[in-house]
C-alpha cells in the first residue's frame, strides 16, 4: 500500500531531522535576532540611562 511507503519515508526523515538537531539558524540570523534582543531590552535601556550601577 503505498500510504505505508509515505509513513515510513515520513518516519526517516523525522528521524534524520532529530539526529541532526533541528534547523540550523544561518549566522546572520543569529546576529541580528540578538541585535533585536538588545534594542529591544526597555529594562536594559532604563537602566542605563536612568541609573547609576557600582560595582
Amino acid at each position: 500500500m503505498e500510504a505505508d511507503g509515505i509513513l515510513n519515508w515520513l518516519v526517516q526523515g523525522w528521524l534524520a531531522y532529530q539526529a541532526e538537531g533541528g534547523l540550523i539558524e544561518p549566522w546572520r540570523i543569529l546576529k541580528d535576532s540578538a541585535a533585536y534582543r538588545k534594542e529591544m531590552d526597555l529594562t536594559a535601556m532604563f537602566i542605563d540611562e536612568c541609573c547609576e550601577v557600582g560595582e
